[in-house]
Parts: C-alpha cells; sequence; structure tokens
C-alpha cells in the first residue's frame, strides 16, 4: 500500500528489515543474540518484531506460535527501567528472559522485521533508532572443556601410580628400559 513508503505521520507503517549482527554477519539460527528497543517507539498504534526465514520469505516455523513479539500482543514483555525493551533470539530461551525471546532454528539462517504501525515524526527525522542486533558471547565456564579434560587425565595418571605402588608393596620400582626386568609382572616379595 502507499502507506507502506509514503511518509504518513500517524498513518499506515514503516518497515525497517535486518539480516546481520553488529559486527556485520549474517544472522545464525545456532547463535543467541540481543536486541535493544528504545524507549517511547515512535508509533501511534504498536511496534512489532518478526522473524522470517530468508528461503521461503515466511515466517520462520518454531515451536512458538509466532515468532514474533509486539508491544499490544505480548503485555508481558520485560520493559527496562529506562522504558527500553531488550529482546533476545536464539534456539533456547535465555534464563529468566522467556517472555521477551524469540525462538530461531540451529542450521538456518533468518531476518528480523521492525513495523511501526502508526509510525510518528521521530521515524521519519532518525532521531529515534532502533539498537544493533548484539551477538551474545557464551560465557567461559569455570573449567574450560580441555582444562577439565586434562585435569581428569592427571587424576587417573596419579591414582593409577598409587595403585601400583601399593600392589609393588611400596616398593621401589625398576626403570621400564632396564630388560632385566618386568616390573608389572614381578611377584611381591614373600619378606614383607
Amino acid at each position: 500500500t502507499p502507506a507502506m513508503v509514503l511518509k504518513m505521520v500517524g498513518a499506515g507503517s514503516q518497515y525497517a528489515l535486518n539480516a546481520r549482527d553488529a559486527s556485520g554477519e549474517y544472522l545464525d539460527g545456532a547463535k543467541a543474540y540481543k536486541l535493544n528497543i528504545p524507549a517511547d517507539v515512535p508509533a501511534k498504534d504498536f511496534w512489532s518484531i518478526v522473524v522470517y526465514d530468508p528461503q521461503t520469505r515466511s515466517m520462520l516455523q518454531t515451536d512458538q506460535p509466532y515468532p514474533s513479539k509486539n508491544n499490544e500482543r505480548n503485555r508481558n514483555l520485560a520493559v527496562n527501567p529506562d522504558g527500553s525493551t531488550d529482546l533476545y533470539f536464539g534456539p533456547t530461551v535465555p534464563s529468566g528472559h522467556e517472555a521477551n525471546w524469540i525462538q530461531t532454528v540451529p542450521g538456518k539462517a533468518w531476518f528480523l522485521c521492525l513495523r511501526l504501525y502508526g509510525p510518528l515524526e521521530p521515524w521519519f527525522d532518525e532521531t529515534w533508532k532502533p539498537g544493533e542486533i548484539e551477538l551474545k558471547k557464551k560465557t567461559q565456564p569455570f573449567w574450560p572443556d580441555q582444562l577439565f579434560k586434562d585435569v581428569i587425565v592427571a587424576v587417573i595418571v596419579f591414582i593409577s601410580m598409587v595403585v601400583l605402588v601399593w600392589y609393588r608393596g611400596g616398593a621401589e620400582l625398576q626403570s621400564p628400559a632396564d630388560p632385566s626386568s618386568n616390573y608389572l609382572a614381578r611377584p611381591r616379595s614373600e619378606e614383607r
């Protein structure tokens, strides 16, 4: 409709599309993102964010009935103290942000559409803009995976050595490089 492309303050709708995060990378359904919608969204009626599949140009098919949020239908959206709203995108719901989460699908790209129904002057003069889509960094666990594996191997080696010394009755182990000794096969001394 003409209202989609003409400057009609307070009437029709305006759309903004985005398929890239703040660093310029395409949006990946396996990753987690955050988008801040600043306070005082310039929409007389309501605003909406919808996630789309770039292959079909249809709404992304997820376990959610609608891969979207809007301030009219989703009255339970958590709002920040400054009046802004953070929306979260990813394959799994981030703890504590269930109401503001839109599901994505691993292995699929996606893009979003911001819709303003009854757009107001700050949209047209660009004094109001949505935030950038930020890739959420995975938090590093206290025990990084490789360190954890290395510690487990060291513990197993240590326990094996303790068991071996105990089995040998505390006797000094002979070098495995010494061909005259087979320290694993040698029986324990009867004198002990």
